[in-house]
């Protein structure tokens, strides 16, 4: 038989500090969890701040671009400097309340469309001396069938067909130069060729006319016009001769490009511009001096001017110019000259 002693005051209070202390153990491992997680936590939470301000950098440099974008996206040749050909089909706005700059200063007119009343037209009309004449005879009545003769005729109806004459080969003219001995002293003299007959085999004026028309101011490119050329008239023209066709024709008036250089250069007031496109493959700019009547161009590998002037003599006493755009720091330079070199 176990028997019981009294447990006295000091053994109750061990026992209950015992408890006591592994309550708190256990809280403090708790608390020391709770901790950790906190710290984890916070190591996260700056990770995520560090995360965010970058993605806030990024959307901040998007809206720029963004707003750029959509800057770019409005642009048409009424609100920016694009030209109209840019605008491609869709066409800015051109009613009344649009401040479209190229929009047209006439007013409505009450007017119907198409010619009005006292307009000279154009209408094809029949000739009164045709170039061929083709007659018509019936072979027979049309009433009873008899036949009919040509001698029979009471008049007649006449229409006209307008039309171009059939092609025909090219024509070949030889022009000979004969040497002549003098009946006095031995000496032979032999005639000159004509000063535009300067090859053994060339083509003519009228020719080289067709071939300049076309390309300088119908504009075709040399390969569809050296086809055009063969296709319409046999002429088996390259591209080579084509250019060479208008490089010939460019010298025999570099007089009259001299000319207008001088006088545009001596006008009081000049309206100067200038606009870049493609030579060769590479880009070149075309620079113009105009006045009221006259225009002068000039091709130029740069937009702007050297240190030492506009690749060309003729500087510099200040003139006023009326300029698309003075800002421009080569219309600037433009604007002191007044001379202009081709």
């Amino acid at each position: 038989m176990v028997q019981d002693f009294p447990m006295n005051q000091d053994t109750i209070t061990i026992s209950r500090l015992l408890e006591e202390n592994k309550a708190l153990a256990a809280e403090n491992a708790v608390l020391r969890e709770t901790v950790e997680r906190q710290a984890t936590l916070a190591a996260s939470n700056a990770v995520l701040r560090e995360v965010v301000e970058r993605q806030a950098a990024v959307i901040k440099t998007l809206e720029v671009r963004l707003a750029e974008l959509e800057r770019r996206l409005g642009l048409n040749s009424s609100n920016s400097s694009k030209p109209p050909s840019s605008d491609g089909l869709k066409k800015p706005p051109t009613g009344k309340d649009n401040n479209r700059r190229t929009r047209s200063l006439r007013e409505e007119s009450t007017r119907k469309s198409g010619g009005q009343q006292g307009h000279k037209g154009e209408t094809l009309r029949q000739s009164a001396e045709p170039d061929v004449v083709v007659d018509h005879f019936p072979d027979q009545c049309s009433a009873c069938g008899s036949p009919l003769a040509e001698t029979g005729t009471m008049g007649y109806q006449a229409r006209q067909v307008f039309d171009l004459p059939e092609p025909k080969p090219l024509e070949v003219t030889e022009h000979r130069a004969h040497g002549c001995r003098c009946g006095q002293c031995g000496h032979e003299t032999r005639a000159p060729f004509p000063e535009e007959v300067r090859a053994p085999v060339q083509y003519g004026a009228r020719i080289n006319a067709i071939v300049v028309y076309l390309l300088h101011f119908q504009l075709l490119p040399e390969d569809r016009l050296a086809a055009l050329m063969k296709d319409l008239f046999g002429v088996g023209m390259v591209p080579a001769t084509i250019a060479r066709v208008s490089h010939n024709c460019a010298a025999r008036f570099q007089g009259v490009v001299d000319r207008i250089c001088m006088l545009v250069k001596t006008a009081t007031v000049k309206h100067l511009d200038e606009t870049g496109f493609r030579v060769g493959g590479k880009t070149q700019w075309l620079h113009i001096a105009s006045t009221v009547f006259l225009t002068f161009y000039r091709v130029a590998a740069k937009r702007g001017v050297s240190k030492n002037g506009l690749h060309g003599p003729n500087l510099l006493p200040r003139i006023w110019a009326s300029s698309a755009d003075t800002s421009l720091p080569p219309i600037q330079y433009f604007g002191t000259l007044t001379g202009f070199s081709a």
